[in-house]
């Protein structure tokens, strides 16, 4: 965290108590997006669920290694849609 030129040091101790209450920034604006999109995506869902964690990108991490992993995965999704159709 830097300190602004012009903020007293009670100031910026106010702020890092401030952030350790109610924290912002980045991290925590990725969560709450999360559980945003995990909510919306669930009312949609009959069988399993989705996780905040599901949804918050993780920089520096490749998730995806290979073209074959993407293949995969849409195929797993386009079974998954298939089967909760016929079960309607």
């Amino acid at each position: 965290m830097t300190a602004n030129p012009g903020m007293s040091s009670w100031e910026f101790v106010y702020w890092i108590a401030y952030n350790n209450l109610d924290p912002f920034g980045n991290d925590r604006e990725d969560l709450r997006m999360g559980i945003l999109a995990s909510s919306a995506v669930n009312v949609h869902l009959k069988n399993g669920r989705t996780r905040p964690s599901d949804f918050i990108p993780e920089f520096g991490k490749p998730r995806v290694k290979d073209w074959r992993e993407v293949k995969a995965w849409f195929l797993q999704l386009k079974l998954k849609q298939e089967q909760e159709a016929a079960g309607k």
